[in-house]
């Protein structure tokens, strides 16, 4: 008699881990070969870094970024999870996707790079001067 092999969990549920802020979970997931970067919100096109991103979940990120979360993927308005971050001023998550290879250049639908976003919406010097010396 064969052991019947278990399939990795949904993309879906690590999203949903990540919107409701459970890292425990989603902890759970990604320990079980759940795939970070199979699923994208179907309005916003944000997959689970973005989702992190925009509310500075710090341990998130974490988890995300060791379970080779994509750290440049765009979602429907071309935006990656550091234009999420920048933008609302999260200077801790800008450090850690930079550190995870996160590309400053990158330009959104409106052709805005994420230091464009931190000067105009974050009110956060702490955020440009780290994208500014990242290049």
């Amino acid at each position: 008699m064969g052991l019947l092999k278990k399939s990795a969990p949904k993309p879906e549920e690590a999203y949903n881990a990540v919107k409701s802020n459970n890292k425990t979970a989603l902890a759970e997931l990604v320990g079980k070969g759940c795939n970070v970067n199979g699923h994208k919100d179907q309005f916003t096109g944000d997959q689970c870094i973005h989702a992190a991103a925009n509310k500075g979940r710090k341990e998130l990120i974490d988890i995300l970024l060791a379970s080779h979360a994509d750290v440049n993927s765009q979602n429907k308005i071309g935006q990656t999870a550091l234009h999420c971050a920048a933008g609302y001023g999260y200077a801790q998550v800008v450090q850690k996707l930079l550190s995870a290879g996160a590309n400053t250049s990158v330009q959104d639908q409106d052709g805005n790079t994420p230091a464009d976003l931190a000067k105009a919406y974050a009110n956060c010097p702490e955020v440009i001067d780290i994208l500014t010396a990242a290049g």
